[in-house]
């Protein structure tokens, strides 16, 4: 299956590793499989200078996405991928994105990400071929602020994963000092919550949490002007 091209002279051999780098840099969240299709008419649109997605009949269209749905099977049955379907794609809104995304009027519904498992295959596959792939703690050596805008885009078990080696990576005292002067600005809700998550983790009384996470909640609530409500610092917090 791996050997002969099914699509655009491109074989499933070659587009593997771009399925890969798709699972591996979503952390675990699932991802459309027509991303990856529409990443590999890219790819191959970039090789040959031109488009030439229309250049593939219907045939080879139906037979790319069986060597594609067969690929997603066997990852299935061996545990390193969960398979899933778009909900609500048949509404409006939901079926239009699908469309736009697919480029066809029929496009696939299924939704693919990487288990624990897997993730963890993924990167020694990824590690062999050279590429770099973080791994949880790394960025423990990092301000707060940075670990909180990096895990923002990743799946919440990843974020709290890397938050939870931060706060282990220095003393519990020093981790929530540092947490508590970056909820002083951080402005984004869901780097709140992330800081706030790490916060919980330092070991500090609930009720100081509780505190902070009230503050948040009420500045999330507060009506819309023209500046963004900020959490204001409990010095009696920040006392050695």
């Amino acid at each position: 299956m791996f050997g002969a091209p099914s699509l655009f002279g491109m074989s499933l051999g070659e587009a593997y590793p771009i399925l890969l780098y798709q699972l591996y840099a979503a952390g675990g969240e699932p991802i459309p499989v027509e991303r990856f299709h529409r990443a590999v008419r890219e790819t191959v649109n970039d090789r040959m200078g031109c488009v030439v997605d229309d250049l593939a009949g219907d045939v080879e269209h139906r037979l790319w996405r069986r060597d594609v749905t067969a690929l997603l099977d066997a990852l299935e049955l061996l545990g390193a991928v969960q398979l899933s379907e778009t909900l609500g794609v048949e509404d409006g809104e939901g079926m239009s994105e699908l469309i736009a995304l697919a480029g066809r009027d029929d496009p696939d519904p299924t939704l693919v990400a990487l288990t624990p498992i897997g993730i963890w295959a993924v990167r020694e596959m990824l590690v062999e071929r050279g590429v770099h792939a973080p791994l949880v703690g790394e960025l423990a050596d990092e301000d707060i602020e940075y670990v909180c805008v990096r895990m923002a885009g990743v799946s919440r078990e990843v974020a709290e994963a890397e938050l939870s080696a931060w706060v282990k990576a220095r003393s519990g005292r020093a981790a929530s000092h540092e947490i508590m002067r970056y909820l002083q600005r951080a402005e984004v809700p869901a780097h709140r919550e992330l800081a706030l998550f790490a916060l919980s983790r330092c070991g500090a009384p609930g009720r100081e949490t509780n505190r902070w996470r009230a503050r948040v909640s009420a500045a999330l609530r507060a009506p819309a002007s023209g500046a963004q409500p900020r959490v204001e610092c409990d010095a009696r917090l920040a006392r050695p």
